[in-house]
């Protein structure tokens, strides 16, 4: 199952997965040009990309492409694109943390390995934003809301209760 969260207004919901005729698969997820991605991982078979190309609406997932294991240099455990090439014609994609290369999306086929990868690495795609995570965050750590709930648990304890030690 993959849940998203809204933090906007602290929700969340399920976001329906790609329709498979086969369900035996690990999922991954990601994010290529600010699109969710969906990895579906046939245990050393094949890896499927997906993209949703409209946020939260089911049919627009679009199969991006698939990397068999026979296409990759030794045994396909995970596959994760990274990003576009400039003339959007290619993904970038890190094989199982020992090899950057290049998939073709008009041929279908990993076309080019970048060489003089460490022998074991990790890449991630950064997605910057300007939206702080936490807007209502003070310099003493606590939120608004928490300030507010100090205050009044203040104002509680000095209307009728008193502290007796």
């Amino acid at each position: 199952m993959v849940v998203a969260l809204d933090l906007g207004v602290e929700d969340y919901r399920e976001v329906l997965q790609p329709e498979y005729k086969d369900k035996n698969f690990y999922i991954d997820l990601g994010i290529l040009r600010g699109c969710l991605c969906f990895l579906a991982n046939f245990l050393g078979q094949r890896v499927d990309v997906w993209i949703m190309k409209e946020y939260g609406v089911r049919e627009s997932w679009t199969k991006l492409f698939s990397v068999a294991q026979g296409e990759v240099n030794g045994f396909l455990r995970s596959l994760k694109p990274l990003a576009y090439s400039k003339s959007g014609d290619e993904v970038l994609i890190e094989h199982d943390n020992l090899d950057l290369c290049w998939y073709d999306l008009k041929r279908k086929q990993i076309k080019n390995r970048i060489p003089g990868m460490p022998y074991s690495f990790e890449a991630d795609a950064f997605v910057e934003s300007l939206i702080s995570v936490n807007p209502n965050r003070h310099l003493d750590g606590r939120t608004q809301d928490e300030n507010e709930d100090m205050n009044m648990r203040d104002d509680f304890l000095s209307e009728g209760f008193k502290l007796v030690l």
